[in-house]
């Protein structure tokens, strides 16, 4: 019997949740995963799955997208992977909004903005936000457009 598969592109936790029971009295399965992670340059995207659906419905998938296999981490019921995903952005927002003050501060006082980044980095205040986004944009002034990543349109 062939496999047929469906992607839903959902706006809500809620909405989710009725999608996922829908699926479920028809038997089927579904696994609320948003992507996370940094995509660094034109070599391809890093993925991770913060997943509803657990490992076991995720990496069975893997024929689809063989990125769903790629650090699966099951945050609880549906839903919960979504609103993984947004907290981790909320703080990754923020992290990179106080780098950009940060910077802003330096400058206006004569420090070199590279040269605190590189000293924040050795520190407490070291983040993957810092190491990404503050030295290779903030600083550089370089901010990557929809089109510098593979597969967008």
């Amino acid at each position: 019997m062939a496999r047929s598969w469906s992607i839903s592109v959902l706006s809500s936790v809620s909405q989710t949740a009725i999608f996922a029971a829908q699926l479920q009295a028809r038997g089927a399965s579904s696994a609320d995963a948003p992507i996370a992670r940094y995509a660094s340059g034109r070599s391809g995207w890093n993925a991770e799955r913060h997943g509803r659906g657990g490992a076991g419905i995720i990496c069975r998938d893997r024929a689809v997208d063989p990125l769903l296999c790629y650090d699966v981490t099951n945050c609880g019921g549906t839903g919960a992977g979504q609103v993984t995903k947004i907290l981790n952005n909320m703080v990754l927002f923020e992290t990179v909004n106080a780098l950009a003050e940060a910077v802003a501060v330096a400058k206006r006082n004569g420090v070199d903005p590279a040269l605190l980044l590189d000293t924040l980095s050795k520190g407490s205040a070291d983040s993957f936000a810092l190491r990404n986004h503050g030295l290779k944009a903030i600083v550089s002034g370089i901010f990557p457009s929809a089109r510098s990543r593979p597969n967008t349109r």
